[in-house]
């Protein structure tokens, strides 16, 4: 019998809203309290992204430069979700709507019952987690900092970038903090290389800072 655990919580993941936990500190540093907040799910996140709200006060008019500015990035994707999610409900005799995450919902209990195929669950349960990275990045984007060494791959001390903006030190480190202000690479990237060379998780990255330290001093 195929364990359905993986692809529920691969589901919630979207599905389920997202509590974050806040620490709140005194002047000194010292932990006081920490504060559960729970925010939307993913999926509705990011379709409300898809028109961010105006921040003025009740009442009063924004400037037209300033209101309503289309998230172009969101929507494309958004949609994409949306439609996928939906070919999913109805590949199963499920009934579709517009709303991506009412569509995984609906989708999770009927798939479940009649799918019998670990493969099969495997490849949704990596799109789902595919689409979660997305999201993620897009509403939070990952911390940059540079690898103050050259990249092992092209050998290069600078880049430029296609719009032509660019600087020293091509390689950049990816990461984010955890709920203990911890740092948690996701991955490294040189930006002179061409196609661009990315090192992909905590292993990998990992390995290009032992291999820049066998040939000198590095920093980041």
């Amino acid at each position: 019998m195929t364990d359905t655990a993986p692809l529920l919580t691969a589901v919630e993941a979207l599905t389920k809203p997202v509590v974050e936990k806040v620490r709140q500190f005194d002047d000194d540093g010292n932990h006081l309290k920490t504060w559960t907040v729970e925010h939307a799910p993913l999926l509705d996140q990011f379709r409300d992204a898809v028109i961010p709200s105006s921040n003025t006060a009740a009442g009063s008019s924004a400037l037209a430069s300033t209101r309503n500015i289309l998230d172009s990035t969101a929507l494309y994707e958004y949609a994409k979700i949306a439609s996928q999610t939906a070919d999913w409900c109805r590949i199963i005799n499920v009934t579709a709507v517009k709303d991506a995450r009412l569509n995984l919902v609906h989708w999770l209990p009927r798939f479940s019952k009649l799918n019998s195929d670990p493969e099969a669950a495997a490849w949704y349960i990596t799109q789902l987690h595919g689409w979660t990275n997305l999201i993620r990045a897009h509403m939070d984007p990952p911390r940059r900092r540079s690898i103050t060494y050259p990249c092992p791959i092209c050998g290069k001390r600078s880049w430029t970038g296609p719009d032509g903006e660019g600087g020293t030190w091509p390689l950049e480190l990816l990461y984010r903090l955890d709920d203990n202000d911890k740092p948690v690479i996701l991955s490294a990237i040189c930006k002179a290389c061409n196609p661009v060379t990315t090192w992909t998780g905590h292993d990998a990255v990992e390995e290009l800072i032992g291999e820049l330290e066998e040939k000198g001093n590095v920093s980041a």
